[in-house]
Parts: C-alpha cells; sequence; structure tokens
C-alpha cells in the first residue's frame, strides 16, 4: 500500500507496518531468488526509506548470542515503533513478562518469544498470539520497524528496491560483451489492473494513455530500453527503464461463467478449453493444474480423465499459491540475441469448474483477535419521546409525556407522567419505572389507551393468559408427536459427501467440527433431529447447513431452507449452487424475484421432486407448497419467523428433521434448548484470520469520506453511507455524486414501498451500484 499521507487516515499506522514489512522482506531475499510484488502505482513511485538505512534501522537477532535485555526493550519502543502491550496478539506490539520479550515483527506472520538469561538469548520461539502457547524454535530472528524511519536519505521504492535487478537483468548492456544471451524484455513485466476510479495523476502520461487505451482486465507492460521516465519524485535520480510498447493479452478469459448453471454450453464450454489446453501442450507449452486441496485434487484428476482430449495428461498438483511460485523462461536458441520464451500455463480450479477465487488477507490482519462488542442495554428510559406507547404491568396501554419534578411533602421528585383513556393522567415516581416496559403489538393501527377507572386491563390480561397456555399445550401436542414419530435414518457418509466436505477451501474450527459430527449423528438416527445453533455473524453456520442439505440431497430427501427476506435468499441461493455445481443437485430459489409463472413452475418441480434443495421466504409456508420427499427443514436467523409459522411446519411434517440456526435466538426457543426440549449446539470459535468489524470515530470531514470511499471502490468494495434524516437523504446523495462523479449511487428509506425498496436493496447487492444512502 502507498504511505497514508494524511494523518486522519485511521489505518495510518497499520498501512506504514504492511509497507515496512514488504522492505524488510525485500533485505532478507536472495539477490537471485523469484521476485513478485504486487502494488500500486502511487505505492511503486512512494519515498521510502533506503535499503541500507532500513537494514541498519532493523535489529537482526541469534540464538545464544548476548544482547542486553533492557536495551533491546527499549529501543522496540522508542527507536522501532513497536506498542507496549501487557499481551503481545497482533503485528507491531511487544510484552516484557519477567525474562520474556515476546513481539510480533511486522512482516512475520506470527510473534516470537524471546527467552534471556541474564544478557544471554536463550531461545527464539515463535507462539500462537490467541492460545500464547510456544511452537518449536529458531535460530534467528529479524525484527523490522514498524514505523518509518527518519528519511535523512529517501528515493522511491522502485529506485531503492527494484532498479538493481532491471539494470542487472533486464536492460542490455551494449558495452558487455554476450549481452543477446541475457534475458531480454520479457523478464518483469508490470501488470495493471484498472480500478474503478482512475487515481492521481501521474508524470508518465504515456504509461497511462497506453492504459486506458488497452483491453479492460487484464495489461502487462513491457520493459525494454528507451528513453527514460521522468522521476515522479522530482529528484535527480530517475528509474533506468521507459515503456515503449503496451503488450495486452489474455490467453484465456478470467471468468468463464462455468460451474454456475447446468446445461450444455457450460459443459461445451469446459471441453473447448480443454482443446485448449491440449493445444498448447501440444505446441510444448509446459500445462499444470492446480488444486487448493486434496479434496478438489482428486475431483479434478477424476474430470480430466474422463473429458481430457485423448494423449493429453497434464500435470495436476495441490498447494494454494500464498507462498509463491518460480517462473522460468526457458531459452530454446541460446546464442539468438531475440531467445524465443517457452510460456508457463496455469490453470487451476477457478478456470476449470467456475470457482471464484478467494480474496487473501493482508500481512497485518492475520491472526487478528475478534472484536467484542460490548452489551448495550435492553431499554433505555432516555431514549424515549413524548407520544411513545408503553405498558404499564398493572393499569396497561399508556402514552408517555415526559419527565418533569414534582413538589410533594417528602421533597422535590422525579417523575414519569403517564397518560391513559379520558386523558388521565399518572404521575409514576422514577423509582417505579420497572413496572413499565414499551408497546410491541403486531397490527399497524395505535392500540386504545387503557382505563383507570374500569377492569378492562384486568380482563385483558386474563384472557391472555388463557390464550398463551391454550397454544402452550397445543406446543406440547406437537412437541409430543415429534418425539413419538420415526423419523428417517439417513445412511453413514458417502464418497461424494467426503468429496464435497473436502472443496471447502478453510479448515473447520474446533466447534464447527464438534457440532457437524453432532448434527450427521442426529441426521443417522431414527429420531426426528431437532437442533439449535448458535454462532456470531461469519462464524460458520451457513457452511454446516450445506453439510447437512447436500447429505440429505444425496439420501434421496429434498430439503427446504427458509430464510426471512429476498435478498437473503438470493444470496444463499447463489452459494448453495456454487458449492453444489459438481454435483447432481438441483438448487433452486422461491421469491418475490422469481415471476408468478416461475413460481408455479418451481412449485409444480417441488411436488415431482425433480428439484432436490428449494430456498425461499415465507412463500414456502404457503398453503400451495407441497413436496414429494421432504427431509430436512433449514431455518436461517429463526428469530426472525414467528412461533405459529415454525411451529406449523412442525405440526406438517412431523417425521422431518429441523436445524434452526441464529446469532440471537429468541428467548423461548434458547429455552428449548436449554430445558432439552431440542438439541443446542453453539459455534464459539471464529475461524482462523477472520476480519474483525474495525470502527473509527472522526470529525465529519468531506475529505476523509471521499478517500474512504475511493479507497473501498477501487479494492473492487461497495459502500453503505448511513443519514439519519429521510427529508434531506437525497440532498446528501446528490452531493456525494458531485463529489464523486463516477459513483453510483442508490438511495433507500424506510419510506419507500415495501417492493421499491426491495429492488434498490437487490440492484444493490448485484453489484448495479457502488454506494448505498
Amino acid at each position: 500500500p502507498a504511505s497514508p499521507a494524511d494523518k486522519e487516515d485511521p489505518r495510518a499506522q497499520e498501512r506504514q507496518a504492511a509497507r515496512m514489512a514488504v522492505q524488510a522482506a525485500l533485505l532478507e531475499r536472495s539477490p537471485d531468488g523469484p521476485l513478485l510484488i504486487a502494488t500500486t502505482l502511487e505505492a511503486l513511485f512512494e519515498a521510502c526509506e533506503e535499503a541500507d538505512v532500513l537494514r541498519n534501522a532493523s535489529v537482526a537477532l541469534h540464538a545464544a548470542q548476548n544482547y542486553s535485555m533492557r536495551s533491546l526493550a527499549e529501543r522496540l519502543g522508542s527507536e522501532l515503533g513497536y506498542d507496549s502491550e501487557s499481551i503481545c496478539e497482533q503485528p507491531g506490539q511487544y510484552a516484557v513478562r519477567g525474562s520474556l520479550i515476546d513481539v510480533y515483527p511486522v512482516q512475520e506472520n506470527q510473534p516470537y518469544r524471546l527467552d534471556f538469561f541474564g544478557d544471554t538469548l536463550e531461545s527464539i520461539r515463535p507462539f500462537d498470539p490467541t492460545s500464547q502457547r510456544s511452537e518449536g524454535r529458531v535460530d534467528k530472528l529479524l525484527i523490522a520497524p514498524a514505523q518509518a524511519v527518519e528519511l535523512t536519505r529517501s528515493r522511491s521504492f522502485l529506485d531503492t528496491y527494484l532498479s538493481d535487478i532491471i539494470t542487472q537483468r533486464a536492460l542490455p548492456k551494449k558495452s558487455s560483451p554476450g549481452t543477446e544471451k541475457l534475458l531480454g524484455s520479457g523478464l518483469i513485466h508490470w501488470i495493471f489492473v484498472e480500478p474503478s476510479f482512475q487515481g492521481p495523476q501521474t508524470p508518465w502520461k504515456q504509461l497511462v494513455k497506453a492504459w486506458k487505451t488497452a483491453p479492460t482486465q487484464s495489461r502487462v507492460l513491457g520493459l525494454v530500453s528507451a528513453d527514460l521516465l521522468e522521476s515522479p519524485l522530482g529528484s535527480t535520480s530517475t528509474a533506468p527503464f521507459k515503456v515503449e510498447a503496451l503488450e495486452a493479452y489474455r490467453p484465456w478469459p478470467l471468468d468463464m461463467g462455468v460451474g454456475h448453471e447446468r446445461n450444455e454450453s457450460e459443459l461445451e464450454a469446459r471441453r473447448n478449453f480443454l482443446q485448449t489446453l491440449a493445444q498448447w501442450a501440444n505446441e510444448g507449452q509446459p500445462v499444470e493444474c492446480l488444486a487448493r486441496h486434496s479434496g478438489e485434487l482428486v475431483r479434478m484428476e477424476e474430470w480430466l480423465q474422463a473429458t481430457a482430449p485423448k494423449g493429453f495428461r497434464p500435470k495436476v498438483g495441490v498447494g494454494p499459491l500464498l507462498k509463491g511460485i518460480k517462473i522460468s523462461w526457458i531459452t530454446k536458441n541460446a546464442t539468438s540475441s531475440q531467445p524465443d520464451r517457452q510460456p508457463w500455463v496455469l490453470a487451476t480450479e477457478y478456470e476449470l469448474f467456475g470457482r471464484k477465487p478467494q480474496r487473501l488477507m493482508s500481512l497485518t490482519q492475520r491472526k487478528r483477535l475478534p472484536v467484542r462488542s460490548r452489551l448495550e442495554p435492553i431499554i433505555d428510559f432516555e431514549d424515549l419521546v413524548e407520544g411513545d406507547l408503553l405498558v404499564h404491568a398493572a393499569h396497561g396501554v399508556c402514552r408517555f409525556l415526559g419527565l418533569q419534578t414534582l413538589e410533594s411533602q417528602a421533597g422535590a421528585q422525579l417523575v414519569i407522567t403517564l397518560e391513559f383513556a379520558n386523558a388521565m393522567r399518572l404521575h409514576l415516581p422514577a423509582r417505579d419505572a420497572h413496572w413499565l416496559s414499551r408497546y410491541v403489538g403486531l397490527a399497524k393501527a395505535s392500540p386504545k389507551l387503557a382505563s383507570l377507572k374500569s377492569a378492562s386491563w384486568q380482563k385483558t390480561l386474563a384472557a391472555a393468559e388463557r390464550s398463551t397456555l391454550d397454544f402452550a399445550a397445543q406446543l406440547v401436542h406437537i412437541q409430543a408427536e415429534r418425539d413419538a414419530a420415526p423419523g428417517h435414518a439417513f445412511a453413514e457418509d458417502t464418497p461424494w459427501q467426503k468429496e464435497f466436505e473436502a472443496s471447502f477451501p478453510y479448515p473447520l474450527t474446533p466447534d464447527q467440527n464438534r457440532e457437524w459430527l453432532a448434527i450427521k449423528a442426529d441426521m443417522e438416527s431414527s429420531r426426528p433431529m431437532e437442533r439449535l445453533l448458535c454462532g456470531d455473524v461469519g462464524f460458520g453456520k451457513t457452511e454446516l447447513a450445506m453439510r447437512a442439505a447436500f447429505k440429505a440431497a444425496i439420501g434421496g430427501k429434498q430439503v427446504a431452507m427458509l430464510v426471512p427476506t429476498t435478498v437473503l435468499c438470493e444470496q444463499h441461493f447463489e452459494t448453495f449452487r456454487e458449492r453444489m455445481c459438481d454435483f447432481p443437485i438441483v438448487v433452486e430459489m422461491l421469491s418475490r424475484f422469481r415471476s408468478p409463472k416461475e413460481q408455479a413452475t418451481i412449485r409444480k418441480e417441488m411436488h415431482s421432486g425433480l428439484i432436490d434443495i428449494v430456498i425461499g421466504t415465507h412463500s414456502l409456508l404457503g398453503s400451495q407448497v407441497r413436496f414429494k420427499d421432504l427431509g430436512l427443514i433449514i431455518i436461517d436467523e429463526e428469530h426472525r419467523f414467528g412461533v405459529k409459522d415454525k411451529e406449523a411446519l412442525k405440526a406438517h411434517w412431523p417425521h422431518v428433521d429441523i436445524l434452526s440456526m441464529s446469532a440471537t435466538p429468541i428467548p423461548r426457543t434458547l429455552y428449548m434448548a436449554l430445558m432439552g426440549a431440542r438439541d443446542l449446539g453453539t459455534l464459539e470459535t471464529p475461524p482462523r484470520n477472520r476480519l474483525p468489524i474495525e470502527t473509527h470515530i472522526a470529525h465529519y470531514n468531506p475529505k476523509l469520506v471521499e478517500r474512504a470511499i475511493r479507497a473501498e471502490i477501487d479494492r473492487g468494495g461497495q459502500v453503505f453511507y448511513l443519514h439519519n434524516r429521510v427529508a434531506t437523504i437525497h440532498s446528501v446523495a446528490r452531493k456525494l455524486q458531485e463529489r464523486i462523479p463516477e459513483l453510483k449511487i442508490a438511495v433507500a428509506h424506510g419510506k419507500m414501498g415495501a417492493e421499491e425498496l426491495e429492488e434498490q436493496m437487490h440492484a444493490f447487492v448485484a453489484g448495479q451500484y457502488h454506494m448505498l444512502v
């Protein structure tokens, strides 16, 4: 990343640490080793420390050597810019505990524990920042500065770290004999992916012009000897190369659209892609296929064996491209002044199966602990405004008229003024505020205020109590029927089930693994499953739901997944369809995003058994919905559905397994789980490297807002802009549009019609807008 130019940037320290980590890694690399740097134009020409300055500012430690522990701790804080903490958990931190110094170097992906005996460094041990347990030993450690050192001598990042490589290995030297044997301009390429917005203007006008005119999505600039570029820093030093021409090529589209629809065109596209790979292999180009893990490797080998052209057997390997790859240009004629380079073709499961690549985390975000949110009070009477409806436990529905101080024989007293029927008022002492609660009603019409002169409130309470007891008896009857009814016992895992589970690109957390084994045991038993799965957002509930749905569908049963909103319905539909695209499972969606004709067709196919998994909103609760052989019901965000809706599902399908999921289950559901009426599973461990939600508070600054928006859009993301007044929300959107003309903005608020609001949300989720105000 580029260095933050503004001190108001809330992530300035993190971005600076990331730059220092890259510079430190370049200091440790072998001079002749392969090098691949992903960067931006701004960061490439950003002023930075010269290599020898940074090397002298870093601390190199070796085990069994003598160092002053006190001096080292002082240097970490005063010179290297590390933060002193009681526990070392994140990059750029250190902690001194007795004879130990825990330090998290910014260029490393784990912290290290320095164990001293006097002034002798006895051992250097990496440790887990979560458990704080040591894991093995290392002989040496380099601690790079966490913040920029004094720029007594500075040049651009390009001049400092890359100019020697380009000069020595990419540019022909006419005065040196045998230069024709040197690798030409193809050794080093700059690859530019066009951002959503063009960044600041650069001195290299020709480069920008060539960049704009090249085809979108893939640009490769070949560096050859020509006129020198003007130095962006305005110093006497210039980059020893010049852009002569721009090559834009792309052997195969990155997004083939495969793996999303089961039709002939998709299969034909895959076969055509294999024909292209086979043609390249016949031309002598090495072709390799790479899988992320062993599960994908097995499927890739089986698929290639069944569909690859005769005689084409590419090399297949496992391993994500996280530690770097070495690409060698093979010279066919060593005496030629322009050696022929033999390209190396690498095909991943993304090209073969249409799997989307996972976004990698930055170095400073690894192993970061989750941010815990503080619990907020359920009711705060300071938030009440005059006219709000309340319920007095003894007298009934009333209207809040405010707080005031009244004089009495006991002195001044703070009271809550309440209005009842016939304009009668009751002054309730503030100490008795526990008698009050907010009014929550299902009907849209406002309720009648209770009367202080009649017993109508007591009659209402008695009727509600009888109705509650009747409904409770009905619930007990439904639950008793489910307990007595025999359920379907699914078979043990099939090879396809194991293959599907192996296709998940991340390791399960211990909690996920435990709960998945429990869910499988429930499904394989003859008792209908009744399980509640609790876990925070992003803790992996959906993955377990997909595995359960896959197990049911492969076992010959149908699956219904109930979600509260149409937007969430479509998101789950895309996720399920993508994960199961390589298996004979039909996934469909039933919501308002389908036309009436499409909904009728889907219901018909559900009844005939052509659809294996259907994901829908409340439309799944309709009387017209029928299944041929339903085996599993999944309720996502079960707290968003009413008790009657959920119990109606149980009454209609008493033999079916039910898996409910929620981050915040309603008290009744949680109570049933705690008393044993249903099984309870919890996901308390966040997935490794889960990104925390970061909140920064600052005074409103239009420039800061603009920078934040541009940074997110350039990253390929989207922005929510929250405004607190419907009356001025459109003017806010207009001002943002004037400040950033390229921005595509949608506006949504609570006074819109339900369908219009849903359309705006759907368009935003589909990526048609950059920002939703």
